[in-house]
């Protein structure tokens, strides 16, 4: 039935006039279009919204982040009370080392401690209460701020099963739910502490553990009022320190591998999710965000639009037929002079009315077009045979590159059958960078630049597999910006010919690109050779006055006199360097984009031009 129904349309169609067979083509190619605009549109939309809002989120996580590395950094001034004082640590030491309970239970002694620990408290507003373990004897006491108390604790009391197996290093704790003595209100804290009290020997003489209240926490990211998902802060061990649904508080959180595996989406309880981290390594945590697809973009506005472009769609459609209908009549004299001059009789002529619209021009120039036709004719010849040539050139222009890439291809077959991944991997890296560097550009955006680098470091990381550990941390907001291709490579090239240790197995090489005021700045950074300090004088030397005859320094030389003649003086090059310790490349040049930036090489190159026919 329904090929009988298509056979049937398909065979009026074939009878109806061209005009009105394009008329239905020109209505179905304008749905075709809007819908697909419709569509486009709200997959820009869509997408917009959600690298908004995952972007509102990362910043509340990096609020949250800050604020519990805070906490890490200031924990040597928290804790100075101890030792400020020889008599404080002498009680504190005493108490400690003693394998009973007299220096606790001495006043003079108790006063002494519970004075250090008030003051330690005092040092920052979040700590909620200060535990001490004495290793010898496995004994539990514990200061409690808002009771103003100093007491043994129980053997359930939350957070001493850590500090018993604690030996050295920082400790970390997920959150716990702490009751109140004299209320019935429950309290969140996570605890921060370390050891105390060494001997020579290297035995600690108790731990202690700074308990915080996860409230701050919970303040920090409530003062964001846009933000979608859940946060959690916890440990590389799986502890949970704030969650911000709160269920997973006191717990060891069930997907922490996948969080530290850097997925930037996975299944969450059975939803796919995006997820945001950021990875405190020094600080032995991790802060994620995870938040549900469903969860972003705003699914009313693609009805929205829909119905907007179905509205438009219909009315347009309607007004495009009525219009054909009027026009068809004045088609139908063009037809019959295209029927003449198709039968070869180009002295016919369409009568020309009195009336001023569209189909008396077209009779006009169609007249004309009538009488030049043989010249045209002529003239559509020699054109394209033009054509033809400048294709032809155009293939002979791409053989060479083209022939390049089919060999490296050749060559990385040969090497994955014999079984040399490594060489396979660095020939695929080296076509890419070819690819890229041969490109027909001055100006390329520093996404495209970065890219370039990253192959090019991935290239050398072959040879280097095991000693090199090299980072990237670009800020996203400079990756539109415009900059000279391969302006950034040659400091790259530098490190691994000059800067980096051959013999040594910790080699570590840092870029960082950030916005500096109205200015983009790259910092290259690492613990290489170093150059001693003659060294660093003649290439500082050699920069400054851009000598095109210097031996040392020569790739930073070509890279200040590209930034200076594009940016001029005030931007370009400055260099650090210690021997054997490390070296420091700066390069600042001005924010500009693509556009901006051709736009001052067309200047600079019509001045040039200028200044020259002077």
């Amino acid at each position: 039935m329904a090929i009988d129904w298509f056979r049937k349309i398909y065979s009026k169609l074939l009878h109806i006039r061209l005009y009105s067979r394009l008329m239905i083509c020109y209505t179905l190619i304008f749905l075709f279009v809007t819908y697909a605009f419709a569509f486009a549109a709200t997959r820009y939309y869509d997408r917009y919204t959600t690298v908004k809002q995952l972007e509102q989120s990362r910043n509340a996580l990096n609020a949250v982040c800050n604020y519990y590395v805070l906490k890490h950094t200031e924990l040597s001034d928290i804790i100075l009370p101890f030792y400020q004082k020889d008599d404080n640590y002498f009680y504190l030491y005493n108490m400690l080392r003693s394998p009973t309970d007299k220096e606790y239970n001495d006043p003079l002694g108790k006063m002494k401690i519970f004075e250090v620990l008030q003051e330690i408290a005092d040092r920052d507003g979040d700590i909620k209460e200060i535990l001490l373990f004495k290793n010898i004897n496995g004994a539990r006491y514990v200061y409690t701020r808002k009771d103003k108390t100093f007491e043994t604790a129980g053997e359930d009391y939350p957070f001493f099963d850590i500090l018993a197996r604690w030996k050295s290093g920082r400790i970390i704790t997920g959150t716990e739910n702490i009751s109140s003595n004299y209320t019935d209100s429950v309290s969140h804290i996570y605890g921060i502490g370390g050891v105390i009290g060494l001997d020579n020997d290297a035995r600690a003489a108790g731990q202690f553990l700074i308990a915080f209240n996860t409230e701050a926490l919970k303040s920090v990211f409530q003062s964001y009022s846009e933000t979608y998902g859940r946060f959690i802060l916890a440990s590389h061990a799986g502890d949970v320190i704030f969650d911000s649904d709160g269920d997973y508080n006191g717990k060891k959180l069930p997907y922490i591998d996948v969080l530290l595996s850097g997925k930037d989406s996975a299944s969450i309880d059975g939803e796919i999710c995006h997820i945001q981290t950021i990875e405190g390594k020094k600080a032995n945590y991790v802060g994620v965000n995870i938040v549900p697809e469903k969860a972003l973009g705003n699914r009313n506005i693609s009805l929205l639009v829909y119905g907007a472009f179905t509205l438009m769609a219909l009315i347009c459609g309607a007004l495009y037929m009525t219009g054909g209908h009027f026009i068809s009549r004045r088609v139908k004299q063009i037809q019959l002079a295209m029927q003449h001059v198709g039968s070869k009789n180009l002295s016919y002529r369409i009568p020309i009315s009195k009336q001023s619209d569209e189909f008396v021009e077209i009779a006009i120039k169609f007249n004309e077009m009538c009488d030049e036709l043989q010249k045209t004719i002529d003239l559509e010849y020699i054109s394209e045979i033009r054509k033809k040539n400048a294709e032809l050139e155009s293939l002979q222009a791409g053989i060479n590159p083209h022939f390049l890439y089919n060999t490296l291809e050749v060559i990385r077959v040969r090497a994955v059958d014999s079984g040399n991944d490594d060489v396979a991997g660095m020939i695929v890296n080296l076509a890419n960078l070819y690819r890229a560097i041969v490109k027909n550009c001055t100006i390329t955006p520093i996404r495209n630049e970065i890219n370039i680098c990253d192959i090019y470091i991935d290239i050398f990381s072959f040879r280097y597999k095991n000693t090199l550990d090299y980072e990237m941390d670009i800020d996203p907001r400079i990756m539109e910006y415009g900059i000279p291709k391969n302006l950034l490579q040659p400091i790259i090239e530098n490190y691994f010919v000059h800067g980096i240790n051959n013999q040594g197995e910790d080699n570590r090489f840092v870029i960082h690109g950030f916005m500096k005021n109205k200015d983009i700045c790259f910092v290259f950074e690492d613990n290489g050779r170093g150059m001693n300090s003659k060294e660093l004088n003649e290439i500082k030397s050699n920069i400054s006055t851009v000598k095109p005859e210097a031996e040392a320094g020569y790739g930073l030389i070509n890279v200040q006199k590209r930034i200076w003649l594009i940016y001029g003086k005030p931007y370009g090059i400055t260099l650090e360097s210690e021997e054997n310790v490390m070296t420091r490349i700066t390069v600042l040049i001005k924010a500009l984009t693509c556009n901006e930036l051709e736009a001052s090489l067309k200047s600079l190159q019509s001045d040039k031009v200028t200044n020259d026919r002077e």
